[in-house]
């Protein structure tokens, strides 16, 4: 169960690290300090449990959900008292696509682990087309990629 505020808090500290990892750390030293005599092991297990879940449900699902229909109320409800309207769509969209650069996003959909893309990012400009994105990233020489383990490599080959 999230509260509004861990909620808050663990969607900034995704929002800002781009990773699972700060969420384990936090988690685990949250519930350590809650209770000492707990099993560290079994701690850490439900800590990188609990962040594979709140990633699947909340950022990939309820969030961006919950910031759409907001979007479309708020939308009527400036529109009906003549006022201009906010537009939430695109954070929706960074939340459900891991904060990866918009033209990158659909690599997501490729199969292309977000790791890799979190490597990739830097090599891509934001402006390209996603056609041009691709044809990019198929002509990259992936060996001269800083930290790009094999996966990666193999990933991209194949479904790009």
């Amino acid at each position: 169960m999230q509260t509004k505020g861990s909620l808050t808090y663990n969607l900034n500290k995704y929002s800002i690290e781009r990773s699972l990892s700060p969420l384990i750390q936090s988690r685990f030293e949250y519930l350590m300090e809650k209770d000492p005599s707990q099993n560290p092991n079994e701690i850490l297990d439900y800590s990188i449990l609990w962040a594979f879940q709140f990633q699947r449900h909340w950022l990939h699902y309820k969030i961006p959900k919950w910031f759409g229909v907001f979007n479309s109320i708020q939308k009527f409800v400036c529109e009906k008292h003549g006022l201009s309207p906010g537009e939430y769509t695109y954070f929706a969209n960074k939340v459900e696509n891991d904060f990866v650069q918009e033209n990158l996003a659909l690599l997501l959909e490729y199969g292309v682990p977000l790791s890799a893309i979190q490597k990739i990012e830097d090599k891509v400009n934001p402006e390209l087309l996603d056609e041009e994105v691709l044809r990019l990233i198929s002509e990259l020489d992936l060996d001269s990629i800083e930290n790009l383990i094999p996966y990666e490599k193999e990933k991209i080959q194949k479904n790009i």
